[in-house]
């Protein structure tokens, strides 16, 4: 069945695994969508509503992480969805599109009358396969891309799994086959397969690596798939601080400037001040400016530093000798 509705609200249910008691539980969900970090929203259960009523009609991502009671957030999760003008209704899907396995060029439009269809599959060979599918509203706008991998066999016991390969990215200069033991029709992967360092190419506020696997039965019929997988940002990020310049006027003040310097997608900045040597206290806290106007008393010095914490909620660890020192006169 395919359904493309009209989204004025999103509903997102979730359900986390607790393993022990003296694991630590989740308590609350922090989500915000597109790249509207500024504005992310933390609800106190998993089932929640999300007011989409001042969206622009189009296609939005749903950013979601839970948090637990140590503080901690989990991976973040990134769902698609699209929203409709509301003249826009759920029978106006007009036209499916499908093809089999890797075969676009051979992809099907037919007219989309009902919201199930039922697919042949008597020219497919027998083996691993997979079916892409996708719809079209009255106003061209294509749904997206579905995809389903299944096995077609004349029996029970007509073909099975005999290897499988993986690699992650382009990197398929480190492929690793495995050939079964005992193969079989139904299979499930239980190696651990773990993201290797040079496959996390994560940049400011994008941290997925792509999964490819490559399944071969003994008929000697293949099907490739691929998995994006999200692996969490826990690098906290690297910041800078200065002034434009280090004499300052008492009655002009003087402008401090911080910065990022690591590439990350920024949530906010901790800037703090030490008058003549004293200890330092919070001067802007939890900021997401990148500068400020600081008036100080003429014969006094100044310093300044600063920790920023990135859209995941690493923060940085705070070093007093990375500032910057200032005069009055």
């Amino acid at each position: 069945m395919i359904k493309l509705l009209t989204l004025f609200t999103v509903t997102a249910l979730l359900s986390f695994p607790i393993f022990a008691d003296d694991v630590p539980l989740i308590n609350s969900v922090q989500y915000w969508i597109d790249n509207n970090h500024e504005a992310a929203v933390k609800k106190n259960s998993p089932e929640f509503d999300v007011d989409c009523s001042n969206l622009s009609t189009g296609l939005h991502f749903l950013h979601l992480r839970a948090i637990d009671s140590n503080g901690k957030y989990s991976q973040l999760y990134e769902y698609g969805f699209l929203k409709v003008a509301e003249d826009v209704k759920p029978d106006s899907i007009q036209y499916l599109q499908y093809w089999w396995d890797d075969f676009k060029e051979n992809a099907v439009v037919a007219p989309y009358t009902s919201n199930e269809f039922t697919l042949y599959t008597n020219a497919l060979p027998y083996g691993l396969h997979s079916l892409k599918y996708r719809v079209k509203d009255n106003a061209g706008r294509w749904s997206e891309l579905h995809e389903h991998y299944f096995y077609k066999g004349e029996t029970l016991d007509s073909a099975r799994i005999v290897s499988y390969s993986y690699w992650w990215n382009d990197l398929t200069d480190a492929i690793k086959v495995k050939q079964l033991e005992n193969p079989t029709s139904c299979f499930v992967i239980d190696e651990d397969i773990t993201i290797p360092e040079e496959a996390r190419t994560g940049y400011a506020g994008h941290y997925t690596a792509t999964l490819n696997l490559y399944f071969t039965d003994n008929r000697g019929i293949s099907v490739f798939m691929t998995s994006n997988v999200e692996y969490p940002d826990n690098d906290a990020p690297i910041t800078d601080i200065d002034a434009d310049s280090y004499v300052g006027s008492s009655k002009s003040g003087i402008k401090i400037a911080w910065m990022e310097k690591s590439n990350d997608k920024m949530g906010d900045y901790n800037v703090y001040v030490s008058k003549d040597d004293g200890p330092f206290y919070l001067w802007r806290p939890d900021t997401k400016e990148t500068n400020s106007l600081f008036h100080g008393i003429a014969g006094s010095t100044y310093r300044f530093t600063v920790t920023g914490r990135d859209a995941y909620g690493n923060r940085e660890k705070y070093d007093e000798t990375k500032c910057v020192s200032v005069t009055f006169e």
